[in-house]
């Protein structure tokens, strides 16, 4: 049997980077890390709907987030590699009802009926993929705003470049903070700093990684 950890944080927090190192770890040959399905968004039969999310989220927002949804099901299902105990998921189900939702209704790019149809689906999926979406643990890559906005930039990613503003990242903050606040009392929270260099975060890492194993009991 396994445990899986969903490493969570706001956009250009350093999640990749952060799984990266662990990837080079003292537990690395435990680990079995699933990128945030990306890919999948840029590309469902040709079409960029990250893309186009973020060139129109007004009307695309409900399209967007029902697919990142049902994506991250996917995600939740997909089985560590063999030999590995411990399951690291980039992004997760919970993030995108919990974070991403709440903050497109906030920011009106999301409508009431919209809300409520999404809201529908969610409680579905949840009976329906209950013991897939089961967890152990939340690693939280914390990151200061500017940090995120120089992330961001320097990353250069084609579909996000010049449409991620400050008040989208701040709200996505306070929602992060209120999920990471009501988990269930069983399911400890890690939180890694990311407020400084990349190989400062890189030396901490061995640390966390000694946290994790901790945390997991194993």
């Amino acid at each position: 049997m396994y445990k899986t950890i969903l490493l969570e944080g706001n956009i250009g927090s350093g999640k990749t980077t952060f799984s990266h190192y662990l990837s080079q770890s003292q537990i690395a040959n435990r680990l079995s890390i699933h990128n945030e399905p990306i890919d999948k968004w840029r590309d469902l039969n040709s079409l960029n709907l990250l893309k186009a999310y973020y060139r129109k989220p007004e009307k695309r927002a409900f399209l967007f987030e029902s697919y990142v949804a049902l994506t991250m099901i996917d995600h939740h299902r997909a089985l560590p590699r063999d030999g590995s105990d411990i399951k690291v998921m980039e992004r997760s189900y919970f993030s995108a009802i919990r974070v991403f939702k709440p903050t497109l209704v906030d920011q009106h790019l999301m409508s009431n009926y919209e809300s409520e149809v999404f809201d529908a689906i969610v409680n579905e999926q949840l009976s329906q993929y209950a013991d897939a979406l089961k967890y152990d643990l939340v690693v939280y890559v914390e990151t200061p705003i500017d940090k995120l906005t120089s992330n961001i930039y320097c990353r250069a990613r084609a579909e996000e470049s010049g449409y991620i503003r400050v008040p989208y990242l701040l709200e996505l903050n306070h929602y992060y903070n209120q999920w990471l606040e009501n988990l269930p009392e069983n399911i400890p929270v890690i939180k890694v700093m990311n407020n400084s260099t990349r190989k400062q975060l890189e030396l901490m890492t061995p640390t966390y990684a000694e946290s994790i194993v901790k945390a997991l009991d194993i």
